[in-house]
């Protein structure tokens, strides 16, 4: 399950890059386990990915997440969209339904936040530019400061787990 999972990440990540120009990574829960242990934390049971739009205003992002979610949906892929920060592409692979929760960044004032999450603001250089992760055999992207990117989402104490 877990490596359908990654390979189904993979999968977006390249249509992300190659059909809408959006650099897709590793994020919150499954950014903390990978960079804990080269795993999953225990009871994640899908992946989240996040970007950083290159769009300038709060309704610019939020159109292109739903132009993003338009074309997956004519991709024939379910998409479940919550807010314009967030939303799930799922996916049936044999007995599994495998679902990946997008998050939305932007930049605002020489700042970078993510939804749900980073609400303060960060250096975008955490983020940017990617780098290169391989788990499980399967390449993902990663931001540039995992480390910094764990704390600056759960706070200090983000390498000791809290069931």
């Amino acid at each position: 399950f877990k490596r359908d999972l990654l390979g189904f990440a993979a999968e977006l990540t390249a249509i992300f890059k190659e059909r809408f120009g959006i650099e897709l990574f590793v994020a919150y829960g499954v950014l903390i386990g990978f960079t804990r242990s080269d795993g999953f934390i225990g009871h994640d049971d899908d992946l989240d990915m996040a970007y950083v739009s290159a769009r300038a205003t709060k309704a610019e992002i939020y159109q292109q997440s739903v132009e993003v979610v338009d074309a997956l949906l004519a991709m024939g892929f379910e998409v479940k969209f919550s807010t314009y920060g967030q939303y799930k592409v799922l996916k049936k692979v044999g007995k599994h339904r495998l679902k990946v929760e997008i998050f939305v960044g932007w930049e605002e004032a020489d700042k970078t936040f993510l939804s749900f999450a980073i609400d303060q603001g960060v250096d975008t250089s955490i983020f940017l530019p990617l780098g290169k992760k391989r788990f499980m055999g399967v390449e993902l992207p990663i931001p540039a400061d995992p480390v910094a990117v764990c704390a600056a989402t759960y706070g200090p104490e983000w390498r000791t787990p809290n069931p």
